[in-house]
């Protein structure tokens, strides 16, 4: 399962989603990845609402 689908099973909307996918991974349970690989998109997705945030203040 995704993890924005448990959030929304918990009642909780998630409020940015990621598809890995486009990251360049297989399909894979969240929990599956290493944590290499969370920081690398995690890295990325800070750099793109940075960017985007910028973006809103000029």
């Amino acid at each position: 399962m995704c993890a924005s689908n448990a959030l929304r099973q918990k009642g909780i909307a998630p409020t940015f989603e990621v598809d890995v996918a486009k990251e360049g991974f297989d399909k894979l349970p969240t929990l599956d990845f290493s944590d290499e690989d969370v920081a690398r998109i995690a890295e990325k997705t800070a750099r793109e609402f940075l960017s985007k945030f910028i973006e809103m203040k000029h």
